[in-house]
């Protein structure tokens, strides 16, 4: 037995004699470069949050009427998430409605209200949520908890006119 083991081995100035591949070993670093660049880029992208809560995921829209909404772009189903309004320049006592379609409401799974709403009224396919306002900038937040997966546009009205129509990606 120990004379097969002693023909298979090979020494050049008594060192064991080991086979060398240049072109794979080149190919098998670059494989190794890419997928270090891949995971980094990942790494990356989670961390702005392109997959949850992050830099990327949050968005703010002004409307042409100067009402600002805060909201997640990227959701996560049955994952509670908030969005607010903010009307700027209006008077105090004034009333303010924002109305929701029906279909947002049931979709985004739409809740809470802070401030807790005056009156809310069923209209066309929808729920206005009306307010007196008590600044002169007054904002409005509502919960959610999406009962769905992948993209979803939640509609808008406004006592201003605006009917911002906003998309939304959740992730199942």
């Amino acid at each position: 037995m120990e004379d097969d083991f002693n023909s298979l081995k090979s020494e050049i100035n008594g060192e064991l004699e080991i086979a060398q591949d240049a072109k794979f070993q080149q190919r098998e670093w670059q494989i190794e470069k890419l997928v270090w660049s891949l995971s980094a880029l990942v790494l990356l992208a989670g961390a702005l949050g392109l997959f949850g809560r992050g830099l990327l995921s949050y968005r703010t829209e002004t409307t042409n009427k100067g009402t600002e909404i805060n909201y997640a772009k990227l959701l996560r189903y049955q994952t509670e998430e908030e969005f607010s309004v903010t009307f700027k320049d209006v008077s105090v006592k004034d009333k303010i409605w924002i109305s929701i379609d029906d279909e947002s409401l049931k979709k985004l799974g739409i809740s809470a209200s802070n401030p807790t709403p005056n009156k809310v009224i069923a209209v066309a396919n929808a729920k206005r949520f009306e307010y007196l306002a008590n600044d002169t900038n007054f904002i409005i937040s509502f919960k959610m908890r999406p009962n769905i997966s992948w993209s979803s546009i939640l509609r808008l009205k406004t006592f201003k006119g605006d009917e911002p129509n906003l998309s939304q990606f959740i992730y199942p």
